[in-house]
């Protein structure tokens, strides 16, 4: 469950700090979308894809 959370949260750093540097508008824009994905993958429990657990 934490590879979305984990994934999404680092692209929004990522996204964050080029926003900054750039004052980008849009690079802010990618970083709240990909903040609310990492949440919503946190609140909605979304599987890992990688996970090798039997059915």
């Amino acid at each position: 469950m934490n590879f979305y959370r984990n994934l999404f949260a680092v692209i929004c750093f990522a996204f964050f700090l080029a926003a900054i540097t750039t004052k980008s508008p849009f690079a802010f824009l990618v970083a709240m979308v990909c903040g609310a994905l990492s949440r919503t993958a946190e609140k909605k429990g979304w599987s890992d894809p990688f996970k090798n657990d039997p059915p």
